[in-house]
């Protein structure tokens, strides 16, 4: 009998979606479960398992992502459109997030998430955004500001621009605490 880690493996080679059997075959596990059958699997599907429904498998492949410093494939999936699903783009964000400045073409990836056609994506970009600090991005934010349905969601990319042009990142979220060694 195979273990799961070589069934698993034996799918990777597969010509078939890798990425959907594996969720079809780790949907019902545990989180120790799920985390045995990635362990061995490679960055490029990591990477598709973001997009996945489930949070425990979603979570998990963004977590090895994240040990594994997979930062600039990240990077390259965002920036090339490879990440479909907002909770896919969210997770990748997170990811990101984690590794602060460390990629300044990080950078790229938070203005193209901020121009993302749904505004709890375009949102989650800005705590990245004004953690950076760079004033150039103002125009960015404005001018997706304008698109933003919610009036609440709204203020919130204002709150930002202001944030970002006074250094000041407790105007957009007061309970927020920067690692130095990170941002």
């Amino acid at each position: 009998m195979e273990s799961r880690t070589e069934e698993l493996n034996s799918a990777y080679k597969m010509k078939a979606p890798v990425a959907k059997l594996l969720e079809e075959k780790l949907k019902k596990l545990g989180y120790r479960q799920i985390a045995e059958g990635l362990k061995d699997i490679g960055v490029d599907i990591l990477l598709q398992l973001l997009d996945c429904r489930s949070i425990k498998i979603g979570n998990t492949a963004a977590d090895f992502l994240s040990r594994k410093g997979a930062n600039s494939l990240v990077i390259s999936a965002i920036t090339k459109n490879e990440i479909k699903t907002k909770i896919g783009k969210i997770r990748a964000q997170c990811i990101l997030f984690g590794f602060g400045r460390e990629k300044p073409e990080a950078m790229a990836a938070y203005l193209q998430l901020l121009q993302d056609r749904n505004d709890e994506v375009a949102y989650n970009s800005l705590l990245a955004l004004v953690a950076w600090g760079d004033g150039r991005v103002i125009p960015a934010i404005k001018e997706r500001q304008a698109t933003v349905k919610s009036k609440e969601d709204a203020k919130g990319f204002l709150l930002a621009c202001e944030a970002i042009e006074k250094s000041d990142m407790s105007i957009f979220s007061p309970h927020f605490s920067i690692d130095k060694n990170v941002w």
